[in-house]
């Protein structure tokens, strides 16, 4: 079990970490690719003009892939913009479908982003976020509830060819829907 899993586990008190009944509670509630795919290309126009879809996800990681043909810029290289996207889409994905499986419904949107390209992508690439330490998420969660308001610093990184091409930094601002 990952560290995120046994600390929902924790932070919800399950006292059967690690049973079938446990696991099959993610199952059970976890939003299948597709349709995480539709309520981005819905919700957020932008996923489906640039290509974008899941690879994976899991409780402690999410990660999408994009061609490069829509993304290109003059220099036959991906897009500095379409990056950058795909790098707060990952973060805010990460935390949204996680909240959702919380039974959390919130506003999420970017507060501050940064990005350090790395290297130049000449190919299809992939974002991927993985969870933040389990203490940050605690007191992301904590102050969810107790303030109806919190904000979580999360770390993408862009792969092309399985390395690092870009990092995004992002400050993630959630506000739980009345």
């Amino acid at each position: 079990m990952t560290g995120f899993r046994l600390f929902v586990a924790k932070w919800f008190r399950f006292p059967i970490v690690g049973s079938a009944i446990f696991e099959n509670l993610f199952a059970m509630s976890e939003p299948n690719s597709k349709e995480i795919e539709k309520y981005l290309h819905d919700q957020i126009p932008a996923t489906r003009y640039m290509g974008i879809s899941l690879v994976s996800r899991q409780p402690d990681e999410i990660r999408f892939s994009a061609p490069l043909e829509p993304n290109l810029n003059h220099r036959q290289t991906a897009f500095g913009g379409s990056i950058a996207t795909m790098g707060i889409l990952a973060g805010w994905a990460f935390i949204h479908f996680n909240l959702k499986e919380l039974g959390l419904s919130s506003r999420l949107v970017i507060k501050k982003s940064t990005i350090d390209f790395l290297s130049a992508i000449t190919g299809g690439f992939e974002a991927s976020c993985k969870a933040p330490n389990p203490e940050n998420w605690e007191i992301f969660l904590k102050n969810l509830k107790q303030y109806k308001m919190a904000r979580l610093n999360l770390v993408s990184e862009l792969y092309f060819l399985e390395k690092v091409a870009a990092r995004h930094h992002g400050v993630y601002v959630a506000r739980l829907d009345r």
